[in-house]
């Protein structure tokens, strides 16, 4: 490596290394992480069996067999204990990326600094930071890589018509298409590419070269629409794909020259309306009037086509999602706009040196950005900041319930209750309000009804009805609670843990008559347990019937292991011992 080229380097790289290294010090995102890595079964164990499981399945809904294999082996080597590898491996690869993206704009521009110039906006841009800082964005960092490698061997191709380098370039895309199928629209930038170097857009031979492309493409295609389920958070039918698409279009462009205000999930608008409808569709007239008069230069039109073609597969025309942008979408797309934008820019010598203030602005803009993804409350809260809907609320007090921070998890969950967010599905307000009913049990018993009522509601099984039946207990409604538990029995026949806390609501309701019938079918249907001898037992003694009661005790005494000598340690059974005695006593006089 000659002199020239190691300085190149350096300053290429030292700038990204210096703004992502306090992120190799975090953690896991408990963002899709977990299933993507450290609870990941296929992931965790390096075997064959695993590796054929990662090749033939989906992970959280995507198909990245690549990606999987790549965490399994930093895994197998490092393992999972600590993010650094993890987080060293995408930085390494955005790293890589960048680089590309400078040879690429060395070939696109024929000019250094430009070349410079791109590849520091792509490197040092807020837009980044989702896919180099969060682990389960890796994906995006790989595809990028292979995306980019595929380009510049097709680009070499044409340049020496060598079939070896349109061999390494089908290779690429290939490899990249098993880290993520979000690099399938490569195949329209082959075609943009030939358009940029004035070929012949349907010339057969240039047809027939790109056949295996399309064929890769068709066949990860179909792979994509049988492993990927729908994660939509809000219905089609609410925002048709032609009325968003124009704002999702213009967004990007707009974030890309102005990122502030960046999140891990935006929100849904509650209404799309026409003044935000018809300012996007302005701009995008607008930049559809400003590539027809520049339509003579070639880079501006290449650059706003390999933006649109990238972007498009994440916009409503093709995909459903929890919120209609992503930061991550950006990371390769937004490459179009850089070099639309650049094509304006004169080649005169250091015309391109006073855009590096706009890299730097950039780049202080990243980092700050980089500290929100420091933890994953971080990360909601710094959603909250910017955005109104609660749905980063629900995420931040799930983990602050699980952190046992119950006044913040209290009030995150609230917001929720009182402004709910579609994009929230029943298993997380389920959870909700089974958290808030656990959490009003001892401040508000009557809300604590409440909250385990609309949990009951979303999800009518087992565990929220004895939630529901111990709410109902502890204000006394005993008839509500009764039926709760005998509707948990039918649907749960046999349950011994139904039948206890049946036996305890007789106890508190004083029911005695009721507690006897069900004892004695409890143990008629065979459950010789100590506690429900000693259950009835007492209902026996309450009700006055001495020998029924003594009875129970003697089993119960033969059943108990603490008993040594004929002397019983059980307290509960020497309080009933006491209370029979007492009984005894009483019924002589």
């Amino acid at each position: 490596m000659n002199k020239h080229y190691f300085y190149t380097l350096a300053v290429l790289f030292l700038p990204i290394v210096i703004l992502y290294s306090g992120s190799l010090n975090y953690e896991f995102i408990a963002i899709d992480d977990a299933g993507q890595l450290h609870q990941n079964p296929k992931v965790l164990n390096w075997s064959w069996s695993n590796i054929v499981e990662i090749f033939s399945s989906e992970t959280i809904g995507m198909y990245q067999p690549l990606t999987s294999l790549f965490f399994s082996l930093l895994g197998a080597l490092f393992g999972f204990k600590s993010a650094l590898t993890f987080h060293l491996f995408s930085l390494s690869f955005h790293l890589a990326n960048t680089l590309l993206v400078f040879l690429l704009g060395k070939h696109l521009f024929n000019n250094k600094q430009k070349a410079m110039l791109l590849a520091f906006l792509f490197g040092l841009h807020p837009l980044a930071v989702e896919s180099v800082a969060w682990i389960s964005a890796t994906s995006t960092v790989l595809f990028s890589f292979f995306f980019l490698a595929a380009t510049l061997a097709y680009c070499n191709f044409l340049k020496s018509n060598k079939n070896s380098w349109i061999q390494i370039s089908l290779l690429m895309f290939v490899m990249g298409a098993f880290c993520k199928v979000q690099i399938l629209p490569f195949v329209a930038v082959l075609f943009l590419i030939d358009v940029l170097n004035g070929l012949p857009l349907f010339e057969k031979k240039r047809l027939v070269q790109k056949i295996p492309f399309v064929g890769v493409a068709v066949v990860f295609g179909l792979i994509a629409l049988h492993f990927r389920g729908g994660h939509s958070g809000i219905s089609h039918e609410n925002y048709k794909a032609l009325y968003l698409l124009p704002s999702q279009l213009f967004w990007y462009i707009h974030k890309t020259f102005v990122p502030l205000n960046l999140g891990i999930v935006y929100d849904w608008p509650l209404q799309l309306g026409e003044t935000n409808y018809y300012l996007s569709c302005f701009f995008l007239v607008a930049i559809a009037v400003a590539f027809y008069y520049l339509r003579n230069n070639r880079l501006f039109v290449f650059g706003l086509l390999f933006y649109l073609c990238n972007i498009l597969l994440h916009t409503a025309a093709f995909s459903e999602f929890l919120g209609p942008f992503s930061d991550r979408y950006a990371y390769i797309s937004t490459l179009g706009i850089w070099i639309a934008a650049l094509s304006l820019i004169s080649d005169k010598r250091n015309a391109a040196l006073k855009y590096f203030v706009l890299v730097a602005v950039y780049a202080f803009l990243a980092k700050a950005q980089l500290k929100t993804w420091e933890s994953t409350i971080a990360l909601w809260t710094n959603n909250l900041t910017h955005e109104t809907a609660t749905f980063s609320n629900g995420m931040r007090g799930n983990f602050y319930y699980e952190d046992n921070k119950l006044a913040l998890a209290k009030a995150d969950f609230e917001k929720v209750d009182q402004q709910p967010d579609a994009r929230l599905n029943p298993d997380k307000y389920n959870y909700l309000y089974t958290a808030l009913g656990v959490m009003e049990s001892k401040a508000d018993k009557k809300k604590s009804v409440a909250y385990f009522l609309k949990a009951a509601t979303i999800s009518p099984e087992v565990p929220n009805f004895v939630n529901l039946a111990t709410a109902y207990q502890a204000i006394q409604v005993y008839d509500k609670a009764e039926a709760l538990l005998l509707q948990c029995n039918a649907k749960k026949p046999n349950n011994k843990d139904i039948y206890i806390k049946l036996s305890a609501l007789y106890f508190e309701s004083k029911q005695h008559d009721k507690a006897v019938r069900l004892l004695n079918k409890v143990i008629d249907l065979g459950f010789n347990d100590i506690l429900f001898y000693k259950f009835r037992a007492y209902f026996q003694i309450a009700l006055g019937n001495v020998e029924k009661a003594e009875e129970d005790i003697q089993v119960a005494i033969k059943m108990d292991k603490k008993v040594n000598n004929g002397i019983v340690k059980d307290e509960q059974l020497r309080s009933l011992i006491q209370n029979l005695q007492y009984l005894k006593k009483n019924t002589k006089k």
